[in-house]
């Protein structure tokens, strides 16, 4: 994640979590982040972006998540 951590509290990110807590590591970078227009994004493990985003809006990275590291029940 990337922009201001006052828009990344741990409650907001709570939910992409859920399932994930040992499949994903949240970064927050800050407001002097690599990207200043782009609010949060997801780097893969190969290093290649899998999400980017503007704005504060999560759920197209819910939705990439559900497809391609979709949380563990149980």
């Amino acid at each position: 994640m990337s922009g201001p951590p006052r828009l990344w509290p741990d409650e907001r990110l709570a939910s992409l979590l859920n399932g994930r807590v040992d499949l994903l590591t949240v970064h927050r970078l800050g407001e002097q982040g690599p990207w200043p227009e782009v609010a949060h994004a997801l780097v893969r493990p190969d290093g290649y972006l899998g999400h980017v985003a503007r704005g504060t809006d999560l759920e197209g990275l819910r939705a990439y998540l559900a497809r391609w590291l979709p949380a563990e029940r149980g």
